[in-house]
């Protein structure tokens, strides 16, 4: 059944609804591969196959590593129920996943200009929490800031 193991590799790769069913495999079995079993034989075996290979790909992951000081910047939009009406913001979210810390801004829009002043604004925000409950993480000067929202 060496064939059937590489159509489920193979499968792995593509979207759900393009893989093969156990049907399918059997079809193709019989018609490319003058297979004479029962279809039932092909389903037990790929219904195995198929947890087997989705145990081994749960095992593997990858570590990831996140050093001090480093962010991941992102957009992301809430929704708002105030009174009887739903709002929609736009929030930029500056996480550092070494410490878990995260700052968020709100901005009328997802573009560069917004997402310069929302980065300046979480700047400012982490120099006001560090000056209060101190840290070793060094930042960026605000004048590099200021120069690049500025355009000076």
């Amino acid at each position: 059944m060496e064939i059937v193991d590489t159509w489920l590799e193979e499968d792995r790769l593509l979207p759900r609804k393009q893989r093969h069913t156990g049907v399918r495999i059997f079809h193709r079995l019989r018609d490319e591969h003058q297979f004479t079993g029962g279809q039932r034989t092909v389903l037990a075996y790929v219904q195995k196959r198929k947890s087997e290979l989705e145990l081994e790909r749960a095992k593997t992951y990858e570590r990831l590593e996140h050093p001090p000081g480093e962010a991941q910047v992102d957009f992301t939009t809430i929704e708002v129920s105030q009174g009887h009406r739903m709002l929609t913001y736009k929030l930029l979210v500056m996480s550092f996943p070494h410490s878990n810390a995260a700052f968020v801004y709100p901005t009328p829009a997802e573009n560069q200009e917004c997402s310069l002043e929302a980065m300046k604004q979480c700047f400012e925000q982490m120099a006001v929490f560090l000056s209060v409950f101190g840290s070793t993480i060094c930042l960026l000067p605000s004048y590099i800031l200021r120069s690049k929202v500025s355009g000076n």
